[in-house]
């Protein structure tokens, strides 16, 4: 499997919070693969994924690469149009414009990624195929008949599942979802992640779930990178890679 984002002894440091850290020794995403962030609240976990979604500026890295381009020193403008071409986000709340319908986000999406991706070179997929295919995911999330309705008319766990088809719509190269599954009833959860799976699996999208849902996550079949306390300490949160077969070569932060 190609890798997708690699990053290197990152870690992000907050002002005004005592110099607490974030750090992150080691992370390979891979296409077709998903990796779950986990840790107790407040741990970090938002903070990584709005650093590796270049989200958030200020982090430092010994390695940063996006489909095998290193981004340490390009600039905000850069960055932006790489974002918004080959990334995909779905947060935690929100993820959807709310003066327009889910129709008209999904498009205004794809439109948006289409715009970057040509001004980098990029290839653009078909407009046509890529929105059927949208609306086909919606179909499979239970939302078809809500397509033409404003964000503030759905439900939490509508514009939940409406945001994720938003994230996913340009099929990009990384996916980052946060806390997916958080207003989600079992059902619709396991529905929801199982579906995330199939679209990574299909499309070779690598992805980066931040989640509590340990067990939903270890039972799809997700690699797990999570809190290490044995590491952490109250002024740093250091998250490290769970299976046996993913060591760091990463230095110590």
């Amino acid at each position: 499997m190609e890798t997708a984002l690699r990053a290197l002894s990152l870690s992000y440091t907050y002002k005004g919070k005592e110099g607490f850290c974030v750090a992150l020794p080691e992370l390979e995403l891979k296409e077709g693969e998903i990796t779950a962030l986990t840790g107790v609240s407040g741990s970090g976990k938002s903070t990584l994924l709005e650093c590796l979604g270049l989200l958030r500026p200020g982090f430092e890295s010994k390695r940063f690469e996006v489909c095998g381009e290193d981004l340490r020193d390009r600039t905000h403008r850069e960055l932006s149009l790489i974002r918004s071409s080959v990334m995909g986000f779905m947060p935690q709340q929100g993820g959807l414009i709310p003066f327009l319908s889910v129709r008209g986000n999904l498009e205004v999406a794809f439109d948006l990624a289409a715009a970057s991706r040509k001004r980098l070179g990029i290839e653009i997929p078909s407009r046509k195929n890529a929105l059927a295919s949208a609306l086909e995911m919606c179909a499979q999330l239970g939302i078809s008949d809500y397509l033409e309705r404003y964000p503030k008319e759905l439900s939490i766990g509508q514009a939940q599942r409406a945001s994720f088809v938003r994230a996913s719509v340009h099929t990009p190269k990384v996916l980052f979802v946060d806390e997916p599954t958080s207003a989600l009833d079992p059902p619709r959860a396991f529905e929801l992640f199982t579906k995330i799976k199939d679209l990574v699996s299909e499309k070779r999208i690598a992805a980066l779930v931040v989640t509590h849902d340990t067990l939903l996550s270890k039972k799809c079949g997700f690699v797990s990178c999570a809190y290490d306390r044995s590491r952490s300490s109250e002024s740093k949160s250091v998250f490290c890679y769970a299976s046996s077969d993913k060591k760091s070569d990463g230095e110590s932060i």
